[in-house]
């Protein structure tokens, strides 16, 4: 928390500061995060099935795609790496809903489905239709820059049906999922919005603005692994 809080004060009072040491701050996290994620995962055993395990691979992709931005890498290698993040989060997901879809809770897609239809009409005008459209991209870069935000969308979707399926469950074996939920839908808005910024469909002023949204989501999903962690001790 004094991270956030300390990136917050930066930038009311250096932006410039504030965007330094949010880097340092979102690399610091996830490098702890993946560590969580792997003791949970070796607690439960290891596999493509285990939810955490997942996260644990995705994180990986993380700590590299926050150590390049630190460096000053270009975002053409950095997307690629975040865009892994969020694929194995997306299969972290769908493992866990299908759980939750043995109890028929399909009810819960109601909701989400509408908000990542918004996403999606949104996402086409400021990010979709400019990338496949430019004739200065090459195959590879369109792949990516098409993909990537859709696997966004697909992560709000999914983290508001995990979300609402445990908000009224009692007792503290659904809060780290609630958790994990709450982070993956603030870094996938917060990604969306960055990318209508970089396509100029949105002002590049908000960008220190989602610097201090994506530590919070950071926040939620170290947060979420501590209480996993807890639970299995």
């Amino acid at each position: 928390m004094s991270l956030l809080a300390g990136n917050i004060a930066l930038f009311f009072i250096t932006p410039s500061s504030s965007t330094l040491f949010s880097s340092f701050s979102l690399l610091a996290i996830a490098a702890f995060a993946v560590l969580e994620f792997w003791g949970i995962a070796k607690k439960e055993k290891p596999s493509f099935t285990n939810f955490w395990f997942l996260l644990f691979i995705g994180g990986l992709f993380w700590v590299a795609g926050d150590t390049m931005r630190l460096l000053g890498v270009k975002a053409l290698v950095t997307i690629p790496l975040y865009f892994m993040v969020y694929l194995f989060a997306v299969a972290a997901f769908l493992i866990y809903i299908g759980g939750l879809l043995q109890g028929k809770r399909l009810v819960y897609a109601f909701a989400p489905g509408i908000v990542s239809g918004v996403f999606s009409i949104f996402l086409f005008g400021a990010v979709l239709a400019p990338v496949a459209l430019s004739p200065s991209l090459g195959i590879l870069e369109k792949v990516v820059g098409i993909g990537f935000p859709l696997v966004n969308v697909a992560l709000v979707f999914l983290s508001l049906f995990v979300f609402q399926s445990n908000l009224k469950k009692r007792g503290g074996g659904a809060k780290p999922y609630l958790l994990a939920a709450e982070a993956f839908l603030v870094l996938a808005s917060a990604e969306l919005l960055y990318m209508g910024a970089m396509f100029g469909r949105l002002s590049i002023g908000i960008i220190p603005l989602l610097d201090i949204a994506f530590l919070f989501g950071y926040f939620l999903l170290f947060s979420a692994a501590r209480e996993r962690s807890r639970a299995i001790a």
